[in-house]
């Protein structure tokens, strides 16, 4: 798979560094504090990860985690700087990769949005994911999260 270039915006394959300094958009600050960055290249042998940079920054991180054979789990973590129009080119990345990912190695991508989070529902449907149920106290106590998932 190319990885996508411009002349502010590039996406680059994930290293675990890349966190260090990266502050997520607040609906994502409290999935953010579990995150161990010395241990994220552990987790990425099941599948693969890239970074999102704009002008050299990180403020993105994504990809797709193999949960079962041919079946992915899907990841955003996108930064508190990131504007409308940098969050189109994030969009179209991703977009790209996951149609390139269920032609070659997967059969379906799925993901868990927070309910409460209304720009994370609208990209997983423009992503062409379907919302397949609701998933009450995920992923803690009071909170519901939709499963949704894209097959090919």
């Amino acid at each position: 798979m190319k990885l996508m270039s411009t002349t502010r915006f590039e996406l680059a394959p994930f290293e675990p560094a890349d966190l260090l300094g990266f502050t997520p958009q607040p609906a994502q600050a409290e999935d953010y504090q579990w995150i161990d960055t010395v241990n994220w290249t552990q987790y990425f042998k099941t599948g693969f990860a890239v970074t999102a940079l704009i002008d050299g920054e990180p403020v993105c991180v994504g990809g797709i985690n193999q949960i079962l054979p041919r079946i992915g789990d899907g990841w955003l973590l996108i930064s508190d700087r990131v504007s409308n129009r940098e969050m189109l080119y994030l969009f179209k990345a991703f977009k790209s990769i996951l149609q390139s990912e269920l032609q070659t190695a997967y059969d379906r991508v799925q993901m868990t949005v927070d309910a409460d989070f209304a720009p994370a529902i609208r990209m997983a449907r423009m992503l062409g994911m379907e919302q397949e149920g609701a998933m009450k106290s995920y992923p803690k106590e009071g909170k519901t999260s939709y499963l949704y998932a894209r097959t090919s």
